[in-house]
């Protein structure tokens, strides 16, 4: 007896060690993303408004020459727009929060480059984008995509709105863009990329989220080895932690979308919120097994239990209720329901 709880508490221990080192993996691996692989950008030096595209410039930083005009009622059309332009306004923020207003942008683009150029919004959970392209003649052309609409409807399949600039496009006329969602927040960053500069890009960054999401699989499918062979709850609680948590975050970049349910659009939409609360009722469940609160704290336990039964509450009253006041409510639930997952990587002593 006193052996087997030798080798348990030697497991929990080992176990505690991994989650401590793959939480330290994952923040270093973020802080590098931040700071090395995000493009550095060239500021336009023209009029507000206006990019002039050369071959010099790979990257170009179109957020701070945009201009924008909200609409409270989301019924504006483009002609409507148009005779409004004297209204439009810079932009003194990007993230604008979660708001049931249409917001158009507006920009000219000025092109002397001879490589091909691409419209970028790196917004993956935008719920309805339309780009207004000018024409030679002077009509518009409208693209409309984002995350409602199917990706295999995108010009370009990508997790973020892409678009290819066509070679007439006119100078004289501005791009719009129409931006609008509901349980997300609303982001208006802009960029233009060279098209190579941006696929050479975006494959090192893909490889990089790869490797992250391969060490979230390859530590959830150790603890299902482990729980297969052990045959303890805690191990299967954490492994669905981590793949809620793993899915929860491809979402949010958009590849989910693309490479595991680019056929579900309806799915898409609640995918991160449900799957950050199934994350944070499997965290608070492995909490629960792992300090074994049921027999040692009551009290905790009790509250623990609480805590689940108003994920579950929130999850639904989230999901019949999408408004972005009442996400904005509920925000403090999501935050609070992944505390429970830090007692366990910092008390190994009173858990062994």
């Amino acid at each position: 007896m006193h052996l087997q709880r030798s080798t348990f508490r030697g497991q929990k221990s080992a176990h505690v060690f991994l989650m401590t080192r793959f939480r330290l993996a994952a923040c270093i691996l973020i802080l590098f993303l931040i700071l090395v692989v995000r493009p550095v950008s060239a500021q336009s030096e023209n009029a507000p408004g206006t990019l002039t595209l050369t071959d010099t410039v790979m990257f170009l930083d179109a957020s701070p020459e945009l201009v924008a005009l909200e609409d409270p009622t989301g019924l504006l059309g483009l002609d409507a727009v148009r005779r409004r332009d004297g209204e439009f306004e810079p932009l003194t923020t990007h993230t604008l929060g979660q708001t049931d207003s249409a917001f158009w942008l507006r920009v000219t683009i000025q092109n002397e480059s001879a490589r091909d150029w691409l419209l970028h919004l790196p917004s993956p959970q935008l719920d309805v984008v339309w780009i207004f392209i000018p024409g030679p003649n002077g009509d518009y052309r409208e693209i409309r995509t984002g995350r409602t609409l199917p990706i295999f409807h995108r010009e370009i399949i990508h997790e973020d709105p892409v678009l290819l600039l066509p070679e007439d496009l006119r100078e004289d006329l501005p791009i719009y863009i129409r931006l609008a969602t509901q349980r997300s927040i609303m982001e208006t960053y802009v960029w233009l990329h060279q098209a190579q500069a941006f696929a050479a890009f975006h494959r090192d960054f893909d490889f990089l989220m790869d490797v992250f999401s391969g060490v979230l699989t390859g530590l959830g499918l150790y603890n299902l080895l482990l729980f297969l062979f052990i045959r303890q709850r805690v191990y299967i609680y954490y492994v669905l932690y981590i793949f809620c948590f793993n899915f929860m975050w491809l979402s949010d970049l958009g590849l989910g979308y693309r490479f595991f349910w680019p056929w579900a659009p309806g799915w898409n939409q609640i995918a991160i919120l449900t799957l950050a609360y199934a994350a944070m009722i499997f965290i608070v469940l492995f909490t629960r097994e792992f300090l074994q609160t049921a027999m040692r704290t009551p009290l905790i336990d009790r509250i623990l239990l609480a805590m689940i039964a108003i994920k579950l509450i929130s999850w639904v009253a989230v999901l019949l209720n999408p408004s972005p006041k009442f996400l904005n409510l509920m925000t403090p639930t999501l935050v609070i329901g992944f505390l429970p997952g830090l007692p366990p990587a910092g008390i190994p002593s009173h858990a062994a």
